[in-house]
Parts: structure tokens; sequence; C-alpha cells
């Protein structure tokens, strides 16, 4: 007895399997540059005997919460030697070098050529502890203006850590993001 085996065709078989990756079903597919905003911690780390805390999302709307990226420290966190922000094309947006830990002056406000520019931004900083330890370290910020005009998306807050969630210089999950309900899912 002899069986058939439907036919399918070599080429039918090379587009599917070409084309299978770019089938979504995500709301947004690739379009949003805010897709995935949070899935990276924030810096939350121990610099010899301190600690430094960077947020993974701030909103500068200008509602005066959670408008700037600081670098938060505990008192024995005694410098930022150097707080790079860069685009996703390596372009550094932001830089402040030999500044205090905590100071909203030298914080980054989200414009991008003096205009907000939503999207997700690598971090690289040098940090000096008290006791002279010493430790760069990496992340990303998700820039997301979080205008409660109607014309953003809420994305999702899953993961986000935000500013007004530190504590001495440490993130604390218990305090609220305090940002507006209309501005993540």
């Amino acid at each position: 007895m002899t069986t058939s085996k439907p036919f399918l065709p070599h080429y039918l078989f090379l587009i599917i399997a070409c084309t299978a990756p770019f089938l979504s079903c995500k709301k947004d597919g690739n379009s949003n540059v805010l897709n995935g905003c949070c899935d990276t911690p924030a810096i939350n780390a121990t610099v010899g005997l301190g600690h430094v805390y960077v947020p993974n999302v701030f909103t500068p709307n200008g509602d005066g919460i959670n408008d700037r990226l600081v670098v938060n420290g505990d008192q024995n966190i005694i410098l930022i030697r150097s707080f790079r922000v860069s685009d996703k094309e390596g372009t550094t947006v932001f830089y402040a070098e030999d500044v205090t830990p905590n100071d909203p002056t030298n914080a980054w406000d989200g414009t991008v050529n003096a205009k907000y520019k939503n999207g997700v931004y690598s971090i690289v900083m040098v940090v000096e502890a008290f006791d002279n330890a010493t430790a760069t370290l990496q992340g990303k910020v998700c820039n997301y203006r979080c205008l409660d005009s109607g014309e953003e998306e809420p994305i999702s807050g899953a993961g986000c850590q935000f500013p007004a969630q530190v504590l001495n210089g440490v993130y604390d999950p218990s305090l609220p993001s305090v940002e507006s309900s209309g501005c993540f899912e």
C-alpha cells in the first residue's frame, strides 16, 4: 500500500519561514519606540559602602512628578564622576561630570536638541563612594513624556521603577510612583 504525502512546494515553505518572524499579535508591533520600556531593571547597585539608584523610567511632562533623571545615592556616595545618556544610535544626548548625587540641577530633563523625544536610552556612569570604591554602572532608561492629553497611548507599567520610589538613595518598591494612572496600563 502506498501513502501519498501532501505536496508543498519548496518556495511556499521558504515564504512562510522567512515571514513568520515579522508576524505579531502585539498591540503596537515594533512601531512604538517605548515597547519594552521597563524590561531592563533600574540601576540599583552597591558601590563600596554606598548605594546608587537610577530609575528605569521618568516622565518629563512638567507636572513636578518624576520629571528629571537623577542619579540617587545614599550618604556614602560622594561623587558622580561621569553620567552619560545616549540614544539608540550611540549619540550622547546628556553628559555631566563631577556632580553630587541627588542633585536635580545636574539631571537630564529628557530633551534631545531642546525637544522632548520619547524612547529608551542607554546610561553609563562612574560613581565614587566615601571609601574610595568606584564602579562603572550601565543600564537603560525610558523617557516617556506621559502627556494626559490623549496624544500618547498608555504603556505597560510592568517592571517600571520611578524616581519617586527612592528613599535614602535606595529603590523602595513600597513607595508609590505617584504617576498619572492614564499613562500606564
